[in-house]
């Protein structure tokens, strides 16, 4: 998913306001994941995620379908297996002992390979790679083998699949490496691919910051909204996630020029994968830290918004310094190489 240069910095070659996005998406992940936001959890469920596969759609190039495995094997399989790998052995040694699960080591192996939800609960957090790359790599099999025609009309059919197959007793079940989980979020991966082909793109990004800001709060404001009213099942499930996504990103055009956001945010953007992949086990030990530190449980210390705040930010820098170390000493377990060219995805 990220495939930067080993030796270069954060280049001016990155988009910005993608960036941006990013780190805004993986912020809202780790808020979900580290505070008891109960009246916000249902509508960043519906976003947080679809941001990145928005993002990456943005950031999309058609390429043959055996190239396009190896690329997404080498940066997206590669990293699930060996983070996969070193969280379950920290998980069966360690972990277990604080954080009590039904699982068993026999199951959560089974589930690291087969990349399935329900079978990941000693590290959920994980799913996310292997659906991307089940979407990432179909979007581009449709796109070289049926053309951008034939990839809408199929991605609409797996949409409408997920957002009305329920109502007609036509649920999906839980299937190996995400492939259920496509439906809702390739439609996204679609948009994206869509914005970066269109003529629009830069007109967009050239909208007034004092446009963008408001347009985007009151996208996320309608999103929240609706989700509280009518609920995220189903259609409803695409509507808030699509406000909730615009809203982030008309943000993000907003503060692609404001050097005090921007900055720190490629500095973040760049460990996306790193991130997204041991924020989890990095935050549950800083909470029980905390709570031993404090004489308290766990969950009074999620119920803390500073508290919470003070966990994600640390978060971050560990997961920063953890990217910078796999960088010198081992770049390949994130799929980068020496001559890799700065990419946003």
């Amino acid at each position: 998913m990220i495939n930067y240069s080993v030796s270069a910095p954060v280049s001016e070659e990155r988009i910005r306001w993608i960036d941006i996005l990013k780190a805004l998406g993986l912020i809202l992940v780790m808020i979900f994941h580290i505070h008891d936001t109960w009246f916000l959890n249902d509508y960043l469920r519906c976003f947080f995620i679809s941001i990145f596969f928005f993002a990456g759609g943005c950031v999309y190039r058609e390429r043959d379908i055996l190239q396009d495995l190896k690329h997404r094997a080498r940066t997206l399989v590669v990293p699930y297996f060996v983070f996969g790998v070193l969280i379950l052995i920290y998980w069966i040694v360690l972990e277990r002992r604080f954080r009590p699960s039904a699982s068993t080591p026999g199951r959560a192996l089974v589930g690291l390979l087969l990349g399935e939800f329900k079978l990941l609960d000693f590290h959920s957090h994980l799913w996310f790679l292997p659906c991307y790359f089940s979407t990432s790599v179909l979007y581009n099999a449709l796109r070289v083998t049926t053309g951008k025609k034939g990839t809408s009309i199929a991605v609409l059919i797996l949409s409408l699949l997920y957002a009305f197959g329920p109502l007609l007793g036509c649920r999906l079940p839980d299937l190996p490496w995400g492939l259920d989980r496509v439906c809702q979020y390739i439609l996204y991966f679609e948009l994206g691919a869509a914005l970066r082909e269109s003529a629009k793109q830069r007109s967009l990004r050239k909208l007034s910051p004092t446009l963008c800001i408001p347009l985007g709060l009151a996208a996320l404001a309608l999103g929240y909204s609706l989700c509280s009213s009518v609920g995220e099942e189903g259609f409803m499930w695409f509507v808030c996630g699509m406000l909730g996504t615009a809203g982030c990103a008309l943000l993000s055009f907003a503060f692609e020029r404001t050097e005090l956001i921007a900055r720190p945010a490629e500095r973040i953007a760049v460990t996306a994968i790193v991130t997204l992949c041991v924020h989890g086990p990095v935050y549950r030990i800083l909470i029980k830290l905390l709570s031993m530190l404090m004489k308290t449980d766990t969950l009074s210390v999620r119920a803390s918004f500073l508290l919470c705040c003070l966990v994600l930010i640390t978060t971050l820098l560990i997961c920063m310094l953890l990217y910078r170390l796999i960088v010198r000493c081992a770049p390949w377990i994130i799929g980068k190489t020496v001559r890799s060219q700065p990419e946003n995805a």
